[in-house]
């Protein structure tokens, strides 16, 4: 016996992901605003959740990549929710330059990761237009970037624990993998 609705809970795909994800995103900015003490511990819980929204890009079905309103968040346009996460962000983080404020790391870590992902969708958009059968060269050296950026901030932040350059090459990290995961077929 299955159930009447295709999605979880009789919602647009993808509802739910990007409920909690919007959810968590706020919760955070808020925690942020108020200078709470949990802000910090609360990124990494966003920063899996934006890593696997944006990162999680599923094609199915329809081999134009074309979902209809039904297969959607909320039912919306294709990409809103992701636009919103983005304009969340770096609305508040142009809020808090503005102010002369300093922006917190951890709000940093997910503005390099979401700024990634743009970077990545453009490349995706410009450079990789025709889905091709198989791995060309630019995937490969994708990989090869992200494996080595991924080696060397894990490097870095295990034996120069506390050293600036070890920040760079986390920020470098955050960066690389989110074109990475944007620029993916």
């Amino acid at each position: 016996m299955g159930f009447p609705y295709p999605y979880p809970l009789g919602l647009p795909k993808g509802t739910v992901r990007a409920t909690l994800t919007l959810s968590l995103s706020i919760n955070l900015l808020y925690l942020s605003y108020f200078d709470l003490p949990d802000a910090e511990t609360f990124s990494s819980v966003v920063a899996v959740a934006l890593a696997f929204y944006f990162g999680g890009r599923i094609r199915g079905g329809d081999p134009s990549g074309e979902k209809s309103a039904g297969e959607r968040a909320f039912a919306l346009p294709a990409g809103t929710v992701r636009s919103i996460l983005i304009l969340l962000f770096a609305g508040y983080s142009f809020y808090l330059m503005y102010l002369d404020m300093t922006i917190p790391k951890y709000l940093l870590e997910v503005n390099y990761l979401i700024s990634g992902y743009i970077l990545g969708a453009l490349f995706r958009k410009i450079f990789l237009k025709e889905k091709k059968d198989g791995v060309g060269l630019v995937q490969h050296l994708k990989s090869l970037i992200a494996i080595a950026i991924t080696a060397l901030a894990i490097f870095m932040s295990n034996v120069y624990p506390s050293e600036q350059l070890t920040l760079y090459s986390i920020q470098g990290a955050s960066l690389f993998l989110g074109f990475y995961f944007g620029s993916r077929d």
